[in-house]
């Protein structure tokens, strides 16, 4: 309601695509999670998690660490 006050309809309809992207992604998700061992969730989430760690060194500490 926030977001609607502030930037009229567009925002209410704006929800549709990120609801169409983010399902595609879940249903994506869902049919790929046979494939994957837990050792490679494992390391998926290692990877993310240091690039995470990278972006807030990038925000606290003024370095260029390129996570792009």
């Amino acid at each position: 309601m926030v977001f609607a006050s502030v930037f009229g309809k567009g925002a209410v309809f704006s929800a549709i695509p990120v609801f169409l992207f983010q399902g595609l992604i879940t249903a994506l998700a869902a049919l790929a999670a046979p494939l994957f061992t837990d050792v490679v969730i494992e390391n998926m989430s290692f990877v993310g998690s240091v690039l995470i760690f990278c972006v807030g060194v990038n925000l606290m500490f003024d370095k260029e660490i390129n996570v792009r």
